[in-house]
């Protein structure tokens, strides 16, 4: 390293004030052999700079020890100190002679700051830099040891200049420790005359950088000008603690970190006004940001994608939004659990998605959030430019269990990978989700593959979805809980399927069910699916309904309407567009037990199999199955009901019109 100071020139010994003095014996004269103190100083003496003491001026002294006052003590006679900051100080010599007879002589020296002390190259041994101005004019690399920066320091970078710790992995141990007071920050900036964004390149630490390096009460501001990819401080495989410093001003992000760089800490800090976002991490660290934090920046705190393996994390609020630039796959083969914290932000960049549990990993999302401070995922776009696909989905593959869950969340501008899939997609797995907000999905606001379950889905609004609220297999329509609004969208949608639940209910919700495909209600053990007052279960075309149709199966239907709260099965065409035979009807074979109930539906236009069947076909029922009542039965294209011969369903009080074949088959 070179140093530079108006008081460069002094820092050698060629001027020098005497304050020699010779003991005097107060019992008599001075005794000429006895040993003498005396020593000169610099005239002026800076901090940082070696300083000179020479003793040459002492008498009959043949070992020599010198306290500088500042901890710092030598046996030379001549010695240099260096004085790590200014002040003022007692030098004491003490001389000692051939018979152990000793002096000594005390002056007072006066260290000033450095005007400026210049920096470049290697840094093999450690260092330390005091408080002054200090110019970086060449890139410092710090290659296994320590630079310690004390309080008050002021690093200027020269343009296109950096300060590097490990940047090789043969470098192990760079360790920067620079921590600053709040009464004495440290600083890294520019050494324009005129600063701007850019004008220095960064602070990186690389796979030789030491996990122990700590920066706090600094300021770092201007730098980021190496490339829109790193920030002004970088961590690459590598950790560093910061915390209460201030990083603005730069050319890219305030912080960028990659390939496994992490915070070991990162709280209480100000990070504004840079150009790119507030950090750049990838989403297997972003746990680390920690908390207090002013983070200021329409641009959030950029995301990438990959693998979140972490066993156990979570993402804190932050004053600014999670922004995920690329997929991101949470799970591991032992299990890996994101949780959101009350009043997160994500905002998904197009086209992104995150997946829970995917590829023969586990993993879950817990995110609550409350009703004062609910958790957002929505689109990246600008606001007023949002739109419904923007992104793509949650995704819960079979690894994510049924532990998820959703509360006090708001939904938005997903659905946009494809008709098949919803803004929140769950395949063979399960979630809860209460008090959430699921609007403008390009598809559906929820759909469920396979085995896929609500575990509780209640007091949601669902609105603004392009097709369906929610989409899911008829088997788990049950999962649907209370208090859910669906303010837009034609229906539920029911997918074709067995029930097979033991004893299942279908809750009257705002809009009807819309069953799409055949449904077959019965298993081996008895099935039982009720049918709430006041619901409505839709068919698209070719549908139908079947009850103990499979061999060896049992099922029970109870649609047991009221006078006021009429249960109906219809045609799930367009309003005004309904036609006998759009669906098949509802069919009782000779699996339907007793109990199977129908009373007060309105059910309409079926018949649509062949002329062999209505509305409602009886087939090989037992005597007395179903219990049909009260029931208006209309618009059939074949009978209002097909009783084959043999069959003896208990009809009472139901009312007949606009069949094509008839009321009752004879």
């Amino acid at each position: 390293m070179k140093n530079h100071s108006s008081l460069l020139m002094i820092a050698a010994i060629s001027i020098l004030i005497s304050s020699s003095c010779k003991k005097e014996d107060p019992d008599g004269p001075d005794d000429p052999n006895a040993p003498h103190a005396c020593f000169v100083v610099p005239s002026e003496i800076s901090a940082g700079i070696p300083a000179i003491f020479n003793s040459s001026c002492s008498e009959n002294s043949t070992s020599f020890s010198w306290d500088f006052g500042d901890g710092g003590s030598s046996s030379d006679a001549n010695p240099s100190h260096t004085y790590t900051g200014a002040g003022s100080f007692n030098v004491v010599l003490t001389v000692t002679d051939d018979t152990g007879e000793t002096d000594e002589m005390t002056t007072s020296v006066a260290v000033m700051a450095p005007e400026f002390i210049e920096h470049s190259g290697r840094i093999t041994s450690d260092e330390i830099w005091i408080e002054g101005v200090h110019i970086i004019i060449g890139d410092v690399i710090v290659d296994g040891a320590t630079l310690t920066i004390e309080p008050g320091a002021i690093i200027r970078f020269n343009s296109g200049t950096s300060l590097y710790l490990g940047y090789q992995a043969s470098q192990a141990g760079a360790t920067l420790i620079a921590n600053g007071t709040a009464d004495k920050m440290i600083t890294f900036t520019s050494s324009a005359a005129t600063k701007t964004a850019g004008d220095w390149d960064y602070i990186w630490f690389d796979e030789g950088a030491s996990k122990i390096s700590s920066m706090q009460y600094c300021t770092v501001e201007y730098g980021g000008g190496y490339s829109d990819r790193y920030g002004a401080i970088h961590i690459a495989e590598s950790a560093v603690s910061i915390s209460n410093s201030t990083i603005k001003l730069s050319e890219s992000y305030g912080i960028s970190l990659e390939e496994d760089g992490y915070f070991e800490a990162f709280n209480n800090n100000l990070v504004e006004q840079n150009i790119s976002s507030a950090i750049s991490i990838q989403s297997n660290y972003t746990h680390t940001i920690g908390e207090g934090n002013t983070l200021m920046s329409e641009k959030g705190i950029s995301v990438k994608g990959g693998d979140l393996e972490m066993a156990d994390v979570t993402w804190l609020k932050q004053s600014t939004a999670y922004v995920i630039e690329g997929d991101v796959y949470v799970g591991s083969t032992s299990g890996t659990s994101l949780t959101l914290a009350p009043g997160v932000e994500i905002r998904m960049g197009l086209g992104t998605a995150i997946y829970f549990g995917r590829s023969n990993t586990f993993g879950t999302l817990t995110a609550v959030g409350t009703a004062g401070d609910r958790i957002m995922i929505t689109s990246n776009a600008q606001e007023g430019s949002k739109s419904a696909g923007d992104w793509d989905y949650l995704y819960f593959d079979p690894g994510a269990g049924t532990s998820s869950t959703l509360a006090f969340c708001d939904i938005e501008y997903g659905g946009g990978y494809s008709s098949s899939y919803g803004m929140i997609y769950l395949n063979g797995s399960g979630i809860s989700v209460t008090n959430s907000n699921i609007s403008n999905s390009e598809t559906e606001g929820i759909s469920l593959k396979d085995d896929a379950i609500l575990t509780e889905c209640s007091d949601n609004v669902f609105e603004d979805n392009t097709t369906f609220p929610i989409k899911i297999y008829a088997n788990y329509a049950h999962t649907i809980g209370t208090g859910n609004s669906f303010n837009t969208g034609p229906g539920i949608l029911l997918r074709g399927d067995q029930i097979e639940q033991a004893d299942v209910t279908w809750l009257k919700h705002e809009v009807p069910y819309i069953l799409d495909g055949d449904m077959e209600l019965g298993s081996s053990s008895g099935s039982k699916l009720t049918i709430e007052p006041g619901a409505t279960v839709k068919f698209t075309s070719g549908s139908w309904f079947r009850v103990g149709a499979t061999n060896g199966t049992f099922g029970v239907l109870v649609a047991d309407g009221e006078p006021e709260n009429m249960i109906t099965f219809s045609s799930a065409a367009p309003a005004g567009f309904e036609s006998a035979g759009d669906w098949d009807g509802i069919w009782f074979y000779d699996g339907s037990g007793n109990g199977n109930i129908l009373d007060y539906c309105n059910i309409s236009d079926g018949g649509g199999y062949t002329n062999s069947s209505g509305n409602l076909t009886i087939q090989n029922a037992a005597a007395g199955v179903p219990v049909i009542s009260n029931c208006q039965i209309s618009n059939s294209a074949a009978w209002g009901i097909y009783v084959k011969s043999g069959t003896s369903p208990t009809l009472t009080d139901n009312n007949f019109v606009d069949n094509a074949l008839g009321d009752i088959s004879p």
